[in-house]
């Protein structure tokens, strides 16, 4: 179930009712610790491990060589690895040709020399050797199978997946899409021009979006440039967030994980010499733009759950907004504008809102008396 379904192991120690299916099924000792779920599972794992070393160890004894297939996959964190299996022309136990033998971690970009010198850092677990026990590498990649077949065979180094060329570090802007999407707002800021404040805030929110899309759709930018500084920043991996048009409080976790790590974009906007610069201006933005979200979201969230209570949400509102204006005492009198544009929004929305269902209401009661 961890595996297969990746159902997390703190799950196996909370879920009452998965623990009681558990024991009638005579799993008396089930650990109630993730730690004591994740030895169960890394142990059955060693355990197979070393049945399939022993089934390999029987098929090259019978002469038996194998081929290598091998390919990128990318995890919804943005992390690359290299899939690789193993296939050999007779049937194994489980009557099947090919046995998986797990992923391996690729940080940033992979000539054919490190390719092939994790390909044989995996093998040498289940004691194979490249040079020795195969006959054949494959991928779905000509370039990768090219390279990794030139380094195998001569001292020819060759780019796995052709090496990246300089234009793709180049014009980030124009590679990332821009949309317009999520939730859009008509902010105004006093003695301004609130379509040229529109426009500021929509090329803002665009600009996130691009870099978001650019270290999102590509795992070696962001290794290589955005999560060395994220690690030396924060001690872990942390990703950017992408907005939903669908989901009208995505672009405030969007923006708040910007704001989060935007000295790390910065750093690694310029490692990659990119086109795309954020002024202090457009940092401060962002900043309020986030204060007047974060009142939406918070309060959406509350009306949303089971047991809300009218005061409560109206206490969370009146405290968020109080700490929101309290920035016009420092004379951040953007943030106060923006917030009261955007109610503004809300209230008229919301009037249209009632307003359509109200005379619906009145044609549908026409209907039925006539």
């Amino acid at each position: 179930m961890a595996a297969l379904d990746g159902i997390p192991f703190s799950v196996f120690c909370t879920f009452e009712d998965l623990r009681r299916l558990f024991t009638n099924s005579g799993y008396n000792k089930l650990p109630k610790t993730p730690k004591g779920i994740k030895n169960i599972v890394i142990n059955y794992s060693k355990q197979e491990k070393k049945k399939l070393v022993t089934e390999l160890k029987n098929l090259l004894a019978l002469g038996k060589k194998f081929s290598l297939s091998f390919d990128e996959w990318i995890s919804s964190c943005n992390a690359r690895y290299m899939n690789i299996n193993i296939h050999i022309g007779v049937e194994f136990t489980d009557d099947s040709r090919f046995k998986n033998l797990g992923l391996v971690r690729m940080d940033g970009s992979m000539p054919s020399e490190t390719c092939i010198r994790l390909l044989k850092e995996k093998l040498s677990e289940f004691e194979l050797s490249l040079d020795r026990d195969t006959v054949a590498i494959v991928t779905d990649d000509a370039s990768k199978q090219g390279g990794a077949e030139n380094v195998r065979f001569s001292d020819t180094a060759v780019t796995a997946g052709g090496s990246e060329s300089d234009s793709e570090f180049e014009n980030d802007a124009d590679s990332a899409e821009y949309e317009t999407g999520g939730f859009e707002v008509i902010p105004v800021v006093s003695n301004s021009n609130p379509n040229e404040l529109n426009n500021y805030y929509k090329s803002v929110i665009s600009k996130v979006r691009a870099v978001v899309k650019i270290f999102k759709n590509s795992p070696v930018k962001n290794d290589m440039f955005l999560q060395k500084h994220v690690k030396q920043d924060t001690g872990k991996e942390l990703q950017l967030l992408a907005d939903c048009k669908t989901r009208s409080g995505s672009i405030s976790t969007m923006v708040d994980r910007f704001n989060r790590l935007r000295s790390c974009v910065s750093k690694a906007l310029i490692d990659m010499n990119s086109d795309i610069k954020f002024t202090q201006s457009e940092f401060h933005t962002l900043d309020n733009f986030q204060k007047s979200l974060n009142i939406i979201k918070v309060t959406v969230e509350a009306l949303c759950r089971q047991n809300y209570e009218n005061e409560h949400v109206v206490r969370v509102m009146d405290d968020l907004a109080l700490d929101n204006s309290a920035s016009s005492v420092s004379g951040d009198f953007e943030s106060v504008d923006f917030a009261k544009e955007l109610n503004k929004e809300i209230e008229k929305s919301l009037k249209e809102k009632n307003t359509n269902m109200r005379n619906r209401n009145e044609t549908e009661d026409e209907a039925n008396i006539s």
